[in-house]
């Protein structure tokens, strides 16, 4: 296999039987890359056994047999043989039908011959091996070191709440929960993002002491109805209230001698919060109508609000979080906790009787990519989902295809308009395509930024990634760039770390 040179051009293979279009390209794309032409599908399996390429131009349609494209059944042999090359698919004519199969065989864009802009393909293809060279690269920092990560005890794959992760920041947390769970006296507050995994903290400080042969009780406070808050915290006896048709035991004395996990507890009103309050202060519990017991609970509260703000505003009591507040923990998000992500998929894949294998390297680059604005419970779904898929679809493994649009992020329709242009000659529909394929560049360089820094990345390497000269130009393209072009078209919501770093409102 032959090596490039670092600055040399891209190789591109192209696989075309019209000589005529060849010789037009190689004149129209020649100063841009390295091209290497055969003129059938057959001709090319040399070419791709003698060296490498950066992307690979794939027509559809090979002699005169156009109801069935000789390119796609060679797209799917590309597609399985050589998964590390992006293939363009091109044709004469657009036929919405092959289009969308060419997407299912894994084809990452098409390009229509009869209305060539040079310009415009060229910045297609850049594109395309900037985003394979950018997948590449988060394989390899991201996957290869996650790959080799080995469970300990307390994250057997069979352990149905787990607390995954390798990170410096959860394995931290892992050791205060460790600490926690033989401080039985102490009341623990957990934060953070919806879906972080806060019941899971709690349920590990629980497995871990020793309490861990104890009753554990969870109770999301914003599931109960607010009349019957107070009854599931303390228990009634049957007549106490219109509808107290039998005696109920709250859950505190049903926690008692363990644990007790109070998820949402921002959301409670006054009068259960005073309530509370008392039974942290004095170990005792008075059921509806009942008599007052004491109990040995400890509590492990959560909340994503902001109880201080809370506070401030006159809805949560200054004293009692000043009670449940004797240790805070604070759980990051996944989008800053990324190179977590596989090592937690894969565990509840393996739960669910499935191999990571099924999925393509693709779907775990844009997993590494994807925000993740509900956070592991959003990547618990979307295992799910994938899982059903495939059954559907009897495949082995599952390519991007499968995701949900918001993996990339932006409309199907949008992405058909950008990939196939506009004739030159219609001038405000051209325009059009070039603000469209220009707001793809700067979404693709800004999402290259916003992985770099999730990964941990200085200003100063990112700079030396993308080839900038300095730290003021990284600025410039940001800010003085992208953000003063697309601020109002809400591209920046996708970038929340490139926000907080330039101080962007988006």
């Amino acid at each position: 296999m032959h090596c490039k040179m670092a600055n040399s051009k891209a190789n591109l293979l192209i696989i075309d039987d019209d000589p005529t279009f060849l010789k037009e390209l190689k004149e129209g794309l020649g100063n841009a890359f390295e091209l290497y032409a055969v003129l059938s599908p057959e001709k090319a399996v040399p070419r791709l056994k003698e060296r490498s390429f950066d992307l690979i131009l794939l027509d559809l349609v090979f002699g005169s047999n156009d109801q069935n494209p000789a390119g796609l059944d060679f797209l799917a042999t590309l597609k399985k043989e050589y998964p590390q090359y992006p293939v363009i698919v091109i044709t004469q004519h657009g036929d919405e039908q092959k289009f969308r199969r060419a997407l299912e065989l894994g084809a990452a864009q098409f390009l229509r011959k009869e209305s060539i802009n040079y310009q415009i393909w060229q910045q297609v293809i850049d594109a395309e091996i900037a985003k394979q060279k950018a997948l590449a690269n988060i394989m390899a920092d991201l996957i290869e070191p996650t790959a080799n990560t080995v469970l300990t005890p307390t994250q057997a794959p069979n352990d149905p709440y787990p607390f995954l992760g390798n990170t410096p920041r959860i394995q931290e947390i892992r050791e205060e929960l460790i600490a926690l769970s033989e401080e039985t006296d102490i009341t623990v507050l957990i934060l953070g993002e919806t879906g972080v995994g806060k019941e899971n903290a709690a349920r590990y400080l629980h497995s871990q002491g020793v309490k861990k042969d104890k009753p554990f009780e969870a109770l999301n406070l914003v599931e109960v109805n607010k009349e019957l808050v107070q009854s599931a915290l303390f228990g009634h006896k049957k007549g106490s209230f219109t509808g107290a048709i039998e005696d109920k035991v709250g859950v505190f004395e049903q926690a008692d001698g363990g644990i007790l996990f109070l998820d949402e507890i921002g959301e409670i009103d006054p009068i259960v919060q005073a309530q509370l309050l008392r039974v942290l202060e004095t170990g005792e519990v008075t059921p509806i109508g009942g008599k007052t017991r004491t109990v040995d609970v400890q509590i492990v509260a959560a909340t994503n609000r902001d109880l201080k703000a809370a506070i401030a505003e006159g809805k949560f009591r200054q004293d009692l979080y000043a009670r449940l507040n004797d240790y805070k923990i604070t759980i990051p998000p996944l989008r800053e906790r990324i190179a977590d992500l596989r090592l937690i998929a894969e565990h509840y894949i393996r739960q669910r009787g499935a191999e990571p294998a099924f999925f393509s390297s693709e779907i775990w680059a844009l997993f590494h990519q994807y925000h993740w604005p509900e956070n592991i419970r959003e990547l618990v779904n979307i295992i799910k989902r994938l899982l059903l898929k495939r059954k559907v679809a009897k495949k082995e493994v599952l390519d991007a295809s499968f995701l949900p649009e918001e993996f990339f992020g932006v409309p199907h329709a949008e992405f058909i308009a950008t990939v196939n242009p506009a004739p030159i000659t219609d001038e405000p529909k051209a325009l059009e395509q070039n603000h469209n394929l220009d707001y793809q560049t700067a979404r693709r360089e800004l999402l290259e930024i916003e992985t770099a820094f999730r990964e941990g990345r200085n200003k100063s390497a990112i700079v030396a990634q993308l080839g900038f000269e300095n730290l003021d130009q990284l600025r410039y393209r940001i800010v003085d760039k992208y953000y003063e072009k697309y601020k109002d078209q809400k591209l920046f919501l996708e970038f929340p770390i490139i926000c907080k770093k330039y101080k962007l409102i988006p």
